[in-house]
């Protein structure tokens, strides 16, 4: 099987994704809750883990807001028939206990097609000061 990488998000991700996040930024939880694998890892950029249970209850419970979102320098490598690897820049403006910050981060999500598409995995990392972007230096 030929790996395929595109530089976009495809059309059956693009749509899943902007739900995703209108979900995130407006605490919808039951929305989210279908977009998300029942057995995701979530890996934020703090090395916290949450499963799908602890993920939902930081939104739900307002600890975690989601105010903005920016995705940048995308590439998706299409895994088969029923899984997407998607990578890139996420630039996210949060409030977390209390405390409003942003945050620029590389990200990996991985994708899986069941009944719908769904998020199985996300795992961020601190964006490299000084990085320009791809290939871009430190």
């Amino acid at each position: 099987m030929s790996k395929i990488f595109l530089d976009y998000l495809p059309p059956e991700i693009e749509g899943r994704e902007h739900e995703r996040r209108r979900a995130m930024r407006s605490g919808d939880v039951a929305a989210l809750a279908s977009l998300l694998h029942d057995s995701l890892i979530y890996v934020h950029s703090s090395g916290v883990r949450d499963d799908k249970e602890s993920h939902l209850a930081s939104i739900a419970s307002g600890k975690v807001i989601y105010n903005e979102f920016a995705h940048s320098e995308l590439r998706c490598a299409v895994l088969g028939a029923h899984t997407r690897l998607i990578s890139g820049r996420f630039q996210i403006e949060a409030t977390v206990a209390g405390q409003r910050g942003k945050i620029d981060t590389a990200f990996t999500a991985v994708w899986v097609l069941t009944t719908d598409w769904q998020m199985a995995s996300w795992q961020s990392t601190l964006w490299p000061a000084g990085r320009q972007g791809p290939g871009g230096t430190q």
